[in-house]
């Protein structure tokens, strides 16, 4: 709805709805790792459909819900508890660790920071990995926290006190 503004809540574990006024509309989630719990989601994008995908920064994986709050999958699509676990320092591209700021571009892909990872992934909305940064290939970031895509789709990656644009 475009009267709305989807949030996301981190200390509350819960991504919210708001009216234009800024009034709660309606809350979704808790503190867990369950389908429709967060630990300490970061940020939220929406997808052409309406849907919404949460940053669920410590799962270390992002949400994807229908704007009524059902869950619908998770990004990576093979994300499961055991991924909690793992004590890799930089688990391979397709993974996330501590993602957080979000963006889907007109094609519905999207654009995480995977601010543990110090890159920029490309994910489906069904939660296929396309693309990883590396250093391998010049394209350097440290903590990535923010993303934007304007509508030419110029991207815009908030790093390290900068804001690199592609």
């Amino acid at each position: 709805n475009n009267d709305q503004l989807v949030v996301a809540d981190s200390c509350n574990h819960r991504w919210m709805v708001l009216s234009e006024a800024g009034d709660i509309v309606k809350t979704f989630g808790s503190q867990g790792s369950e389908p429709g719990q967060f630990r300490y989601p970061e940020c939220v994008a929406t997808f052409s459909d309406g849907s919404v995908a949460v940053s669920d920064k410590d799962n270390h994986r992002i949400q994807v819900f229908s704007i009524d709050g059902t869950f619908q999958n998770y990004i990576p699509a093979d994300w499961s508890p055991a991924r909690l676990l793992m004590k890799e320092q930089l688990p391979p591209p397709g993974m996330l660790i501590g993602p957080m700021g979000l963006v889907a571009d007109k094609q519905d892909r999207l654009y995480i920071c995977d601010c543990g990872g110090d890159r920029v992934q490309i994910f489906t909305r069904g939660g296929k990995w396309l693309w990883s940064s590396s250093p391998d290939d010049g394209i350097v970031f440290r903590s990535p926290t923010g993303l934007a895509v304007d509508e030419d789709g110029d991207i815009y990656v908030a790093s390290d006190h900068c804001v690199q644009i592609f």
